[in-house]
């Protein structure tokens, strides 16, 4: 939570206001301001992506002398968020033949947003270290449930 040195603070260099402050350095977009038909959104629903954007400073095109400060910053956050695609669940599914299952779904309950395999059987799914009941099911296989 404490990559960058100064976001955690919560304090944004260019705050419009003295109130404008974020918890922990973070967010929620939609709060902050809406992009209607983004393609955050889009992703997350129809393609299983995972979309952040990184507002980073106070103008769009900072000066060349400037990037050096942006890297030294962020850097190191950067390496950090890059690790946490480990974080949750990845896999294959196949047939009793070891023959991979595209477009099989793969559910996890009470989280309503189910994922589908990749062609070749591959599946990736975020989720919070915890206990959960994923189920794999694709038309003409029998259903399989693991509790991770």
């Amino acid at each position: 939570m404490e990559a960058h040195r100064l976001m955690h603070l919560g304090k944004p260099p260019c705050a419009l206001t003295s109130k404008e402050n974020f918890k922990d350095g973070i967010t929620n977009g939609a709060q902050w301001y809406v992009v209607p038909g983004g393609m955050q959104d889009w992703n997350y629903l129809k393609g299983n992506c995972m979309e952040i954007t990184v507002e980073m400073g106070c103008y769009k095109f900072p000066k060349e002398s400037e990037l050096p400060k942006y890297w030294d910053l962020n850097r190191e956050p950067l390496l950090v968020f890059m690790e946490k695609v480990h974080i949750g669940l990845k896999g294959f599914v196949s047939d009793t033949e070891g023959k991979m299952i595209g477009n099989a779904t793969i559910s996890v309950a009470g989280i309503d947003h189910d994922i589908h395999t990749s062609p070749s059987g591959d599946y990736w799914r975020l989720l919070l270290p915890g206990r959960y009941r994923i189920t794999a099911f694709a038309k003409g296989f029998v259903l399989y449930q693991l509790i991770n």
